[in-house]
């Protein structure tokens, strides 16, 4: 740890002992630190008005297993994003390759090892299109805060408590390291220090799992000035993939 950091760190976790020791309620908890709340809106606006990006993940999820033990999973994404309704997502998770293509009116997901699909209407911006996948078809995006028209409201809206720990570097890049307390959750964010404060690593912390499992994620390859083709946001089906519909219980192949 960066001894500069020390003085934010314990100043944030005598506060968090406090807040428990005493009993204080989510609202009665001390405020978030005002750097802390200020980068992670530059951050978020940054996102918000890129009209066209790309970006790239690689990240840890911990699972625990039928053993009760803890194993670690790997997970790669790949992003192309068109505001306001156009998004292309490559996931490759542990050994299963899986594709997200959204048009602005049709969403497909691709499940590449088992050559299967599923295509439906969905609505015209991006955010409203995910929360449908997510409702109807229960896939959820990993990191979707991040392609959403506003990640600060996502980010923020269940924080009790929020502190700025200064400056580290992150893969040789300077990072201001933010750190934030929900109910069932912590979450850890560094954010590039430059004009266009752009996350470069992202840690969950979930509380009420056994044995506090934890997701990271490092993001890389940011291009702000992407120029993507239309193609990038269309779904063609290779000829020997199977339409599928996919409903939360399970896939249900189309006859």
């Amino acid at each position: 740890m960066n001894p500069k950091q020390r003085p934010a760190v314990l100043l944030f976790v005598a506060q968090l002992l406090w807040a428990t020791a005493t009993g204080v309620s989510a609202q009665d908890a001390p405020d978030v630190d005002p750097m802390a709340r200020h980068f992670l809106k530059e951050m978020s606006e940054t996102l918000a008005n890129i009209s066209e990006l790309s970006f790239k993940v690689e990240s840890t999820i911990d699972v625990v297993d039928s053993l009760g033990l803890m194993v670690q999973k790997d997970e790669s994404l790949h992003v192309m994003l068109r505001r306001p309704n156009r998004l292309a997502v490559r996931l490759h998770t542990d050994g299963r390759r899986r594709g997200l293509t959204y048009n602005g009116k049709m969403a497909s997901i691709y499940h590449i090892d088992y050559q299967v699909y599923s295509s439906a209407a969905v609505p015209s911006t991006i955010d409203k299109a995910l929360d449908r996948i997510d409702e109807e078809y229960g896939f959820m995006l990993p990191l979707r805060e991040f392609m959403s028209s506003d990640p600060y409201e996502i980010l923020f809206a269940e924080v009790t408590e929020g502190a700025y720990l200064g400056l580290t570097e992150v893969d040789g890049v300077p990072v201001h390291h933010l750190v934030f307390r929900q109910d069932d959750v912590d979450w850890q964010i560094w954010i590039e220090d430059s004009a266009w404060h752009l996350p470069r690593k992202f840690i969950v912390t979930y509380k009420g799992e056994k044995g506090w499992p934890q997701y990271t994620a490092h993001f890389s390859d940011w291009n702000r000035r992407a120029s993507l083709p239309d193609a990038v946001f269309e779904f063609r089906p290779p000829d020997i993939a199977r339409k599928i519909r996919f409903l939360k219980d399970g896939p249900e192949v189309n006859q």
